[in-house]
């Protein structure tokens, strides 16, 4: 039987983990791992209609350690997909992770057009989305958007895999604006070499 600690651990996931406090790496992905980026993208939870705009994705992956606690824990699921969840995590558990990787370029197959995009890039979108309009007298000058015709900006936690590498998780927040933000986990299986998302309820949050 699995523990009933198990959604309690799932909830915390991201306290398991140690900050490394160190640079983004240069692209150390291996294939696997752009195929379970690739599959949860292709499937990526938005918090408004989605019209298959691109997508910004910042190229440098979030530490688990920094992500935030989800609202709620993965309570509704059934009880075996909630067991083999439990796997991933027992597996990683006290495992320290790099704080941040980079994704590299033109690697991810995820059926839209998206851009990769620096730390500092996605602040200054972010910035032109959440910054108030303040009017002047007399007008200032128009200043073009960056990143016109872009729907949601993606961040990407590291990937937890289990044993075998069959079942993975990973943490994915898309923003549009203010109060305009899903982010959950993602909970994916392997079979006959392809990647696949599973339904997973009430393990994010959304507004």
């Amino acid at each position: 039987m699995p523990s009933k600690t198990a959604p309690r651990r799932l909830y915390a996931a991201a306290s398991l983990f140690l900050a490394v406090g160190i640079l983004p790496a240069a692209d150390t992905f291996t294939n696997e791992e752009y195929a379970v980026y690739s599959a949860a993208l292709a499937n990526i939870r938005l918090s408004h209609a989605d019209r298959g705009q691109a997508l910004i994705i910042v190229r440098d992956t979030v530490d688990l350690l920094g992500l935030p606690v989800a609202t709620q824990d993965c309570s509704s699921l059934p009880v075996v997909l909630r067991y083999r969840m439990e796997d991933v995590l027992v597996v990683n558990h006290g495992l320290p992770v790099s704080n941040s990787r980079r994704l590299g370029d033109k690697k991810l197959v995820i059926g839209r057009l998206y851009m990769l995009v620096t730390p500092q890039q996605a602040d200054e979108w972010s910035r032109q989305r959440f910054s108030p309009r303040i009017p002047t007298d007399p007008p200032g000058p128009e200043t073009a958007a960056p990143f016109p015709e872009t729907s949601d900006l993606v961040r990407l936690s590291n990937i937890l895999f289990n044993a075998n590498k069959t079942a993975a998780l990973v943490y994915a927040s898309a923003t549009c604006g203010s109060l305009c933000m899903s982010a959950q986990w993602y909970f994916l299986e392997k079979a006959q070499g392809l990647w696949r998302v599973l339904s997973t309820p009430g393990c994010g949050t959304i507004s």
